[in-house]
């Protein structure tokens, strides 16, 4: 009894820091809104059950999403593994590839604005996100769900491209890809959102 008692409380110890975000992340990859705490309750007890494999000391954060991301995919039962994450081969990623057509013509400062709201939604993304309105939501959920997944656990979790690769797992390439097309795909939007609704400082000169 003792033993299991000390397991309980470890496990709640560690659990406690990463609901709040383990909620936001199942939120926006649901895709029935009424599944989100069955889903989250199932991703606790799963884990639980299995929390004797945990190695005590080890990276709980990337071993806890990926109960919870192995529990979305099953709720949202219409994706497999295989056609949501994978992309044939690891990608090789041209970031030197030209700006889609009209960008050239953006004024110079109007970029620059853009770039500085990017970053700072990259430093503060929960911000956004929790005033993140229909508009925005679709825009997010027009994501394929490979992107959308590692679009939320970069930017919410704030995981690294190796523990990515290792809570999908996927190869590093393949998570690149995805967060690449995702960032690309919610940049110009994103960006135009966070100026039009004054989210952050205003860089007005």
């Amino acid at each position: 009894m003792a033993k299991s008692n000390k397991k309980k409380e470890l496990f709640i110890e560690l659990l406690t820091p990463h609901k709040d975000t383990l909620y936001r992340v199942c939120k926006n990859l649901i895709w029935n809104r009424n599944d989100i705490e069955d889903a989250l309750q199932t991703t606790v007890l799963n884990a639980y059950k299995s929390f004797d494999k945990f190695e005590e000391g080890s990276n709980f954060k990337a071993w806890i999403f990926k109960y919870l991301i192995n529990t979305v995919l099953n709720f949202n039962k219409k994706y497999t593994r295989l056609n949501v994450f994978e992309t044939g081969v690891e990608e090789t990623i041209d970031k030197t590839t030209s700006p889609p057509s009209g960008q050239e013509s953006l004024d110079v400062l109007e970029m620059l604005e853009r770039e500085n709201i990017y970053h700072e939604i990259l430093e503060n993304p929960f911000k956004l996100l929790e005033s993140i309105d229909k508009r925005m939501k679709d825009s997010l959920h027009k994501l394929n769900a490979a992107e959308r997944t590692v679009f939320l656990l970069k930017s919410l979790v704030d995981f690294s491209y190796k523990e990515m690769a290792s809570v999908l797992e996927i190869p590093i390439g393949t998570v690149m890809s995805h967060l690449y097309r995702a960032r690309a795909k919610l940049r110009e939007s994103l960006c135009d959102y966070a100026r039009e609704k004054g989210l952050f400082r205003n860089k007005e000169a």
